[in-house]
């Protein structure tokens, strides 16, 4: 924990469109915590909600607007009710979680006397959204909607280079940190009988959610030709139904928990094999944060984003290549050494504290 706060204590606003039980939520809520545990007051608040999956919510307390489902005119009466809101707790500044949060509430913060309007991009621009989005989002920025925009990987901050001055006077780098709660896990042996997982297999685990970025699919088919392997597949997600039917087509081994609670996700990372993370894209991937704490060793996608949290502690890997992957898993399966190798090198990997993140938001609070 830091030091006494060199900042007066702040009314914050943590802003999300559509509150999701995801990476950036995880940051949201460290945000919300640290800031509190140093006097600032906080609360989230989002326009909607996507539907629980397994009851599981990374920010329980936080304000949701509209229970209803999205939609143009919903959004219209919501940002109505937004305006009321912030009218009602004054807040002395606000972090914008996500692009199109920050397109559709910045303009009206700063109608309304916001002082500190701060952006925060979670992934690379142009990722979620294209076209003359893109080209909005630039000119909000450079035209002082926001007061600060904040990249969580220096690679997010390189894609600005050739924006307005005003734009990239306003750009900085805060890297996400992570912290993960204190368990004892189960018994190695106790936890894969669990699972149904037989002696001799490779205990593969994935984290995240179940949708297109985070690219199961790949290591799905790749367990399909692998030797000896039972996926874990921690999350849930718009694309489970479509995992689950792929999994039965191949007759992969294959275990979905759904969304469960950290302890537990935390558990699985320190009782299974191997961690496996196919991502397309990312900003500050939080899982492989996660590891690198638990010590779990990890084979990733071969992405500029994970290989700026892990270096060469991991092995890296063609995100398309399914039968890159399915090697990969026989070997480890197969060869004992190859995994203690892999794990050795995982205490090569230094990551951002929580503290550090949270230092680097309290100081754009000034």
């Amino acid at each position: 924990m830091s030091g006494e706060t060199a900042t007066r204590p702040a009314r914050v606003l943590e802003v999300f469109f559509q509150l999701h039980n995801r990476g950036g939520e995880q940051v949201a809520r460290d945000i919300e915590i640290g800031l509190a545990e140093r006097g600032h007051d906080v609360e989230v608040v989002g326009f909607f909600r996507r539907p629980r999956n397994g009851g599981i919510d990374i920010i329980p307390d936080a304000v949701v607007l509209n229970d209803g489902a999205v939609s143009p005119l919903s959004t219209l009466t919501t940002l109505v009710k937004f305006a009321k809101y912030v009218r009602s707790v004054k807040p002395h500044a606000a972090i914008i979680h996500t692009t199109a949060a920050a397109l559709i509430t910045t303009p009206l913060l700063r109608l309304l006397g916001v002082r500190r309007r701060i952006v925060i991009h979670h992934n690379p621009i142009g990722t979620y959204q294209g076209g003359p989005w893109v080209w909005i989002e630039k000119l909000m920025g450079s035209l002082g909607f926001y007061t600060d925009v904040v990249f969580v990987s220096e690679k997010g901050l390189d894609q600005v280079a050739d924006y307005p001055a005003r734009y990239r006077q306003r750009a900085s780098t805060i890297l996400n940190g992570v912290s993960i709660p204190a368990v004892t896990p189960r018994s190695r042996e106790l936890v894969r009988q669990s699972f149904g997982i037989e002696p001799g297999q490779l205990m593969a685990l994935s984290v995240g959610s179940l949708e297109h970025q985070k690219n199961q699919r790949v290591i799905v088919e790749a367990a399909g030709d692998a030797e000896s392997v039972h996926l874990i597949i921690a999350g849930d997600g718009p694309l489970r139904p479509e995992l689950e039917r792929l999994a039965k087509e191949l007759d992969v081994a294959v275990t979905f928990t759904g969304n469960i609670p950290r302890a537990e996700i935390v558990e699985l990372y320190h009782t299974a094999d191997v961690l496996l993370f196919p991502s397309l894209h990312e900003g500050r991937p939080l899982t492989l944060i996660e590891a690198t704490l638990a010590g779990i060793p990890v084979v990733s996608s071969d992405i500029v984003e994970n290989r700026a949290v892990l270096g060469d502690a991991a092995d890296y890997l063609d995100p398309q290549d399914s039968s890159a992957w399915a090697s990969a898993m026989t070997e480890l399966a197969l060869d004992p050494e190859a995994l203690t190798s892999l794990r050795a090198r995982m205490k090569d990997a230094e990551v951002t504290t929580v503290d550090d993140m949270v230092d680097g938001y309290e100081a754009l609070l000034a």
